[in-house]
């Protein structure tokens, strides 16, 4: 195959989206493919802007591909992110020969209605989404109805879109994000500090609000419990954010520079909260498994299909009541804590670079049988794809 890749996030791995579309890409050109990849900072359109990134990214990928005509010569063209809508449009109106995928790293359409959903729960860290946000999602879903077929990054993604129709099942994988080799098949010391661990940009859909309220109860109830806060960024002040009574016990790391300091931090932690509104797959969640953390996550992404109880606890809801019953079940019981810990650690296991890209080239090179074979689509952007 000779594949072209078109990315809405940087092509860099030591950021979540770019670490799976450069590890893919490079899995892809191991196998024998022809691989071209394109980050946005060769089409966006006024990056220094803050507003509208959204619209600057999908217009501005429109225009760099028209005027590249990047599109002849290639087999089968992926797209990341849904800010491919016009993009997509344009090739499905010229009736262009490639088959078009979209390898989603989260789709936005089921972010902009969970933001809508709890707009009024969390006011902290962040703002809720804009009404102008919202109308946008008749115009994203173009760019996973309008394809030839939908790679997804979890279950729970996958059903989503499969409830959403955006796919014939027969269009759709998932395939959960791999982990990298280094992260795989370590032994485990569970023998560590009682500690709660965050790990992540200190916003709004992470649930900071919940997290903040859970873990100053939690701190304050458990004398010998610390909060170990990563990757917040350096302009987080933990002074502004929580009472002076626990300031001593909440630590921060604005920033690890590699994944070699990222697993010796997640091996120092013995619980690991992922208080999140929403995840696509939630990569945070696995690396932590694989390190011996007992994760407590929401039920979204990845961890929205992990065993409570075994592989992690799971909360049955999005609130901060939620999140300390979770926890101090954890603290209560160490028994519990290191069977969670186990049980994530082997359920990570499988996450491996070289069965995922298998998986991928299987994928598309169906996809790209269909196309030859003359099967036509629908371009109707309610999700409603006939052949």
């Amino acid at each position: 195959m000779n594949v072209l890749t078109l990315s809405n996030s940087p092509l860099l791995e030591s950021q979540g989206s770019g670490y799976v579309i450069v590890n893919y890409a490079r899995g892809l050109s191991a196998l024998g493919h022809e691989v071209q990849c394109i980050g946005p900072e060769a089409f966006e359109l006024w990056p220094r802007l803050v507003r509208a990134k959204r619209w600057r990214l999908a217009v501005g990928m429109a225009l760099f591909a028209t005027r590249q005509r990047l599109f002849r010569g290639f087999d089968l063209v992926e797209f990341y992110g849904a800010e491919a809508w016009l993009t997509v449009a344009l090739l499905r109106i010229s009736r262009s020969r490639c088959t078009l995928i979209q390898h989603s790293n989260g789709l936005e359409t089921r972010d902009l209605l969970a933001m809508a959903r709890n707009s009024g729960a969390d006011t902290h860290s962040g703002e809720p989404r804009r009404w102008y946000q919202l109308r946008a999602v008749n115009l994203l879903t173009v760019a996973f109805t309008w394809v030839d077929g939908l790679v997804l990054v979890s279950r729970f993604e996958h059903r989503f879109a499969s409830l959403m129709r955006y796919q014939p099942f027969n269009r759709m994988l998932a395939i959960e994000n791999p982990l990298p080799q280094s992260f795989l098949g370590q032994a485990l010391d569970l023998g560590r500090p009682r500690s709660l661990g965050f790990c992540g940009a200190w916003i709004w859909r992470k649930g900071t609000s919940q997290l903040v309220t859970a873990a100053s109860t939690i701190l304050r109830a458990w004398p010998d419990v610390t909060l170990e806060l990563v990757g917040v960024g350096p302009s987080f002040d933990k002074r502004r954010v929580f009472e002076v009574d626990i300031c001593d016990r909440v630590h921060v790391t604005p920033f690890l520079e590699s994944k070699a300091e990222l697993q010796a931090w997640y091996q120092s932690v013995s619980i690991l909260l992922l208080p999140a509104y929403y995840e696509s797959f939630g990569l945070v969640a696995a690396e932590a498994m694989a390190c011996g953390c007992a994760v407590v996550a929401s039920p979204t992404g990845f961890a929205a299909d992990l065993i409570d109880g075994q592989e992690a606890i799971v909360t049955s809801g999005f609130g901060a009541e939620q999140l300390i019953a979770a926890v101090e079940r954890l603290l209560q019981d160490d028994a519990l804590r290191e069977r969670v810990a186990r049980g994530g650690h082997q359920r990570v296991q499988s996450l491996n670079w070289t069965e995922a890209t298998k998986e991928l080239e299987s994928f598309y090179l169906k996809c790209l049988g269909s196309s030859a074979s003359g099967v036509s689509r629908s371009t109707d952007p309610t999700g409603d794809v006939s052949h």
